[in-house]
C-alpha cells in the first residue's frame, strides 16, 4: 500500500492568472485542486505573500497523453507560484478592506517619496492578503532608486516593503543575469540584500 502511494504521481494543472492591481500575468500550478475556470478568484502563494488572483485560462499539458510525464526538478516546480484555494467570501471581504487601506495610504507614501527625494513616481500600492506586506508599484526601471525607497522605508520603521517597477508595458521583469543577481534581483525589498 505504501509503495503504491509513493509511486502515485500528482496531476499538476497549470493556469494563467492575473495578479495584483497592475494586472501582472503569471503562470502557476494548482496541485490537488479542482479545475478552476476563467474568472474564478483564487488565493495564490507568491514570493510576496498570499494574494488574490483571477484565473484567465487553464494551460495545456506539457506532454500529450501517452507521453512520459515531465521530469521537472523541485527547483523548477518551486519557481512557479501555486494556487492555494478558491477565494472564500472572507478572502474577498479582506481584499476589499485592504483596497480601502491602500487608497488611504497612497498620499502618505507619495509624500514620503517626495520628502526622501527618491526619483520614482508612485503609480499604485496594495497589501498582501494577510495585510502584512506592502507592495509599491512605481514608474521607474529596476535599479538604485527602487532599492533606495525600500531601504528608506525600512530605516524609518515602516517594515519590509516590495518596490515593483512598472512601465507602459506592465510590471518590469529584470533580465536574467548569468553572474547571479544581487541587490534587488528578486524585486527591491524582497530580502535579496539580506541573504
Amino acid at each position: 500500500m505504501i509503495d503504491q502511494l509513493r509511486t502515485t504521481t500528482v496531476t499538476r494543472n497549470r493556469y494563467l492568472l492575473r495578479v495584483g492591481v497592475c494586472g501582472e500575468t503569471v503562470r502557476c500550478l494548482g496541485i490537488d485542486q479542482p479545475l478552476f475556470k476563467r474568472g474564478d478568484q483564487v488565493v495564490l502563494d507568491t514570493d510576496r505573500g498570499d494574494m488574490l488572483a483571477k484565473v484567465m485560462q487553464q494551460l495545456p499539458e506539457d506532454n500529450p497523453p501517452g507521453d512520459a510525464p515531465d521530469q521537472q526538478s523541485e527547483e523548477q516546480v518551486s519557481d512557479v507560484s501555486q494556487i492555494l484555494r478558491l477565494a472564500s467570501e472572507d478572502d474577498l471581504q479582506q481584499q476589499q478592506q485592504l483596497k480601502l487601506r491602500a487608497e488611504q495610504d497612497f498620499k502618505a507614501w507619495a509624500d514620503r517619496i517626495e520628502q526622501w527625494k527618491v526619483e520614482v513616481e508612485l503609480v499604485d500600492l496594495e497589501w498582501t492578503l494577510d495585510g502584512e506586506k506592502l507592495i509599491l508599484y512605481v514608474l521607474n526601471s529596476r535599479g538604485p532608486e527602487c532599492t533606495k525607497l525600500a531601504m528608506q522605508a525600512h530605516a524609518q520603521g515602516l517594515g519590509v516593503i516590495d518596490v515593483v517597477p512598472v512601465s507602459a508595458t506592465g510590471v518590469s521583469i529584470p533580465p536574467v543575469e548569468k553572474s547571479g543577481g544581487g541587490c534587488g534581483s528578486g524585486g527591491c525589498g524582497s530580502g535579496g540584500c539580506s541573504k
